[in-house]
């Protein structure tokens, strides 16, 4: 590759990475608003279900989680539900 291609690729990647940088920053805006206004109780919910997922997608699931894994995707579906 050239030089040119190369400074080009860099630009590019470079920009890219900016607008994913500001996506993030206006999901967690959005979702700052949001959970500060759901009641005590949804919220202190919905932190253990996001702590669950995140514990899962770092140790892995094994196959006897994907239960529980399926349990909470739906008390999660059901509280947005609510939310609607």
């Amino acid at each position: 590759m050239s030089a040119v291609t190369v400074d080009l690729l860099i630009k590019e990647l470079s920009a890219r990475v900016d607008e994913l940088e500001a996506n993030n920053t206006a999901l967690k805006h959005a979702f700052t608003a949001t959970f500060s206004c759901l009641p005590a109780e949804v919220t202190q919910q919905t932190r253990e279900i996001l702590r669950e997922w995140y514990e899962l997608s770092v140790k892995g699931a094994p196959a006897s989680v994907v239960d529980s894994f399926d349990k909470s995707l739906k008390e999660i579906e059901t509280v947005v539900g609510s939310l609607k």
